[in-house]
């Protein structure tokens, strides 16, 4: 159970980290900066 819940934060954490980078691309600066923080904010705090 423990390791599925790691797959899907790890796959939430990578899908919001590349929307983030797709986002700086297209020149959605705010929407970006928002994405990638929220993903490295998910990568460190760790859920029961």
């Amino acid at each position: 159970m423990k390791n599925s819940i790691n797959l899907y934060k790890d796959i939430l954490i990578s899908v919001l980290y590349f929307s983030g980078v797709a986002g700086f691309m297209s020149g959605e600066i705010l929407l970006s900066a928002a994405l990638i923080c929220t993903a490295s904010l998910m990568g460190v705090v760790h859920f029961r």
